[in-house]
């Protein structure tokens, strides 16, 4: 059902009424989020599974730290259709999570 209705989501949600992307808030909420449970996150921010967290990370001045392999230039491009891939990045982080914990379950671990 979660990713049923990310899949629905439209990208147009994210912009204001003259075009603009808005992601910003959404996403200093979730590096707030991120901050909060660092030893959850560390694993994934030093894995590849970063890359499909860039839409995301360029949203906020603090997602930049977690991509030291870009360059300001980059960051832009990637910023400039970000709000159309969020969904995606939000689907597969769940799916990789989803993953893991069902992984850990069946090795005994919670």
């Amino acid at each position: 059902m979660f990713i049923g209705l990310l899949q629905g989501a439209s990208a147009h949600r994210l912009l204001n009424n003259e075009g603009q992307v808005i992601i910003y808030d959404w996403t200093v909420g979730f590096m707030m989020g991120l901050a909060a449970a660092q030893d959850a996150w560390t694993p994934i921010l030093l894995s590849n599974a970063r890359n499909m967290l860039r839409p995301i990370l360029v949203g906020s001045e603090p997602g930049h730290g977690c991509l030291p392999e870009l360059s300001r230039v980059q960051m832009v491009r990637i910023h400039k259709t970000a709000h159309a891939h969020i969904a995606d990045a939000v689907i597969g982080l769940y799916r990789i999570c989803h993953r893991t914990s069902s992984v850990n379950k069946m090795r005994g671990r919670q």
